[in-house]
């Protein structure tokens, strides 16, 4: 059974492909060559150590050493060069001027994102199985328990399945006429992300039974790798889900509405059983899971939004149930992004809610400010929805609201450095959320005039909305 399942999975047309172009005689050679030149330096730098240097008290810390060197090298393998190659798959289809045949291949979308997941690494998988072997061989050798390495495996693996996944899923989203410098970005990430990263690794050989150590999940411990590997397995999910949603509608957005409330409270039941163990200890981490999990509402929202397009189409089937505008608008605001924003945001709500009723503090006190919070993003999910209204390629409206929004994150903390006055600094977003977390008390009379200014704001953007929902809908009866 394992066997078929085996030759169905290297069977795939893609795969097959890839391994023609990725494993040329010249190419695999030239790969090989500087896999094997990096394993005789890590060996001879260490041996060296060890040699001359007395670095290492015995043979078993000698392995053990190299050990989590290799995990190092696992790293740099499976989670930036392979997630580098899943992410440019679709750019390097576009610029070798195939991705139509790509886009008519008659293969499941499951099928095609697996393909690409496995056949442009197979390079880095054969390397990384490689250093599996390498690392049995130096984990037995120098005593690292056995739970330990299988833990540290599961998460590798788990997290290195959620980088690709979600490196093809951003891929999916730019369609480029011309090939882009990708290589940037993992240049990028790996500037600000791998030296803390490195130290971390390096690290764990200084922690004593490591596989014991446990991290809390609501009311549960568990080991900590275990946890790690749990939550990106679960959001691997997603991201394949997301892939293969975007190969079947490439032209609708990456959430459903459905998908995009579950998702919401997907990710909000996880935070909170991260940040439950904790909410006890003081207030600040209360508010510190409030930041975190209003971050997602953000980024869901830009997931399932809508453009001019998809409100004028949807008018179409309404048009045949309803006559007049004012009954096609109570059918068009709920299929709106204005909906998904404000549910998305009671999502949060709800759970911040639960928060603070977990602490015992009072809750009318603390949902002031959230209600606060709401005014800062009621203003910025008008200003999104003008964007989807009213930006197209011939115009430059996406400039102008990105503009905007900017404005009202920058300009107050600047104004406040310059004014020296404290008070203006929390009618920018970041201030007055920072401000929650620095000094709870605030003057009630100070976050109204903040809660004001932001509504009023909110009068402009809303009446350029409805007068576009009342353009469309008016349009559509004259068709």
């Amino acid at each position: 059974m394992f066997s078929n399942g085996k030759k169905r999975i290297l069977d795939n047309p893609l795969i097959q492909r890839y391994r023609y172009s990725s494993l040329r005689p010249l190419q695999f050679w030239i790969y090989t060559i500087i896999y094997i030149t990096i394993i005789i330096l890590i060996l001879f730098i260490n041996y060296t150590s060890y040699r001359y240097r007395s670095h290492f008290g015995d043979p078993a810390d000698f392995f053990e050493s190299i050990y989590f060197q290799f995990l190092i090298f696992q790293v740099l393998i499976l989670w930036i060069w392979a997630a580098f190659n899943s992410g440019s798959a679709l750019t390097d289809e576009i610029y070798n001027k195939s991705y139509d045949f790509f886009r008519m291949l008659p293969l499941p979308a499951y099928q095609k994102a697996i393909g690409i997941l496995i056949g442009r690494n197979l390079l880095a998988l054969l390397f990384a199985g490689i250093n599996c072997l390498f690392q049995l061989f130096l984990g037995l050798s120098g005593k690292v328990n056995f739970v330990l390495q299988v833990q540290i495996f599961l998460a590798l693996v788990s997290i290195a399945v959620l980088a690709n996944s979600a490196a093809l899923l951003t891929s999916t989203n730019t369609p480029q006429k011309k090939k882009s410098p990708n290589i940037i970005v993992p240049i990028l990430i790996g500037f600000f992300f791998l030296p803390p990263l490195l130290g971390t690794l390096a690290g764990l050989s200084q922690t004593n039974d490591l596989e014991k150590v446990c991290a809390g999940f609501f009311t549960l411990q568990v080991p900590i790798f275990l946890l790690i590997t749990s939550i990106a397995l679960y959001f691997s999910l997603w991201a394949f889900k997301g892939i293969t949603r975007k190969f079947n509608r490439e032209r609708e957005t990456l959430f459903t509405r459905k998908g995009a409330f579950i998702f919401m409270l997907g990710y909000e039941i996880v935070t909170l059983g991260l940040f439950y163990p904790h909410l006890s200890e003081e207030i600040m981490i209360t508010y510190l899971f409030w930041l975190a999990s209003l971050i997602p509402v953000i980024l869901v929202l830009f997931g399932s939004l809508r453009s001019q397009d998809n409100y004028i189409e949807y008018s179409r089937s309404i048009h045949g149930r309803s006559e007049t505008v004012k009954s096609m608008m109570s059918s068009l605001l709920p299929y709106s992004n204005l909906t998904v924003g404000l549910g998305l945001f009671a999502i949060w709500t709800l759970f911040s809610a639960g928060t603070i009723i977990a602490t015992g503090e009072d809750l009318l006190s603390n949902l002031y400010p959230a209600f606060v919070l709401f005014s800062f993003y009621l203003f910025f999910l008008l200003m999104v929805e003008l964007y989807a209204l009213y930006n197209s390629p011939n115009n430059k409206t996406g400039l102008l609201i990105g503009f905007i929004i900017l404005l009202q994150i920058i300009v107050p903390p600047i104004l406040s450095g310059i004014m020296r006055n404290d008070t203006i600094y929390l009618y920018s977003p970041f201030g007055y959320f920072f401000s929650i977390i620095e000094a709870p008390d605030r003057s009630f009379a100070i976050e109204t005039s903040v809660l004001v200014l932001n509504l009023v704001l909110c009068i402009i953007p809303a009446k350029l909305i409805w007068q576009r929902y009342r353009l469309i809908l008016i349009a559509r009866q004259k068709m």
